[in-house]
């Protein structure tokens, strides 16, 4: 276990502690999702799933009260093309979502994006080890900040299995 990531599973209690830098250039503290669902999406614009980038714009204009979108940009199986810039591009030019979509980050393998290295560890997030093994894995946060939910790159976003989990209360 590298040295970071062993001080962040002693000091992360939670999602919230952590902060994504968004490819505008903003930082978004995801403690200001607190009491909102969030689906978090590693995605890539040359992965044959790439169509799901409209699917979580149609999800997030259908639950924007109730659920936040976080994209995370990732060449960690190969697909991402595009650089930085380019992905800015394409964001403002192409797809305009309105989530949130991070720097281009890493997923899976060495370097990860902290946020990915809290899912992959159990003792840091406290239900699982979550392993990124394909572009569009997409991964269910409540609104305390706990795993709920995790999608294979085959369910769309708008797909039943996720809509009937964005319904579920906390407490059922």
């Amino acid at each position: 276990m590298n040295y970071l990531l062993s001080i962040l599973i002693t000091t992360i209690i939670s999602i919230y502690s952590f902060s994504v830098q968004t490819l505008n250039g903003n930082t978004v503290s995801l403690s200001s999702y607190s009491g909102k669902k969030m689906l978090l999406v590693n995605i890539a614009t040359g992965s044959p799933y790439k169509q799901q980038i409209a699917e979580l714009q149609q999800l997030y204009n259908q639950y924007h009260d109730s659920l936040q979108i976080i994209a995370f940009p990732s060449n960690s199986f190969g697909h991402e093309p595009k650089d930085s810039a380019q992905l800015v591009q394409y964001f403002t030019d192409s797809v305009q979502v309105s989530f949130p979509v991070a720097t281009l980050t890493y997923v899976s393998g060495n370097n990860l994006y902290p946020v990915y290295s809290w899912l992959a560890n159990t003792a840091a997030n406290g239900v699982s080890d979550v392993k990124i093994t394909k572009d569009y894995q997409k991964i269910l946060i409540d609104e305390t900040g706990k795993i709920t939910g995790l999608f294979n790159s085959r369910v769309s976003p708008l797909d039943s299995v996720i809509q009937n989990a964005i319904h579920r209360h906390i407490n059922q």
